[in-house]
């Protein structure tokens, strides 16, 4: 929700899959999932949700997910699946 705050982080050794579950979402909500280059770079790739986007990422890489603008009365939903290598 709008107000809250994420903190940027590494899954591990892996796969993230994550899923945008909510039925409608509108651009100026924000909310995107944000992923970084090295610790310390600045923002390499930001992907908005989208209804039924499905992201899948390697787990080492650093990223945060984005909160919703003032604009959104309503949570951003996400489905997030770890694949860890055996």
């Amino acid at each position: 929700m709008f107000g809250d705050y994420q903190f940027a982080n590494c899954d591990g050794d892996g796969f993230t899959a994550l899923l945008f579950a909510n039925p409608k979402w509108d651009e100026d909500w924000g909310g995107e999932i944000i992923f970084y280059s090295h610790d310390t770079s600045p923002v390499d790739h930001a992907i908005r949700p989208r209804p039924g986007r499905m992201v899948l990422f390697d787990g080492h890489i650093r990223h945060r997910g984005g909160v919703p603008s003032k604009f959104c009365h309503e949570p951003r939903i996400t489905l997030a699946i770890k694949f860890q290598r055996g």
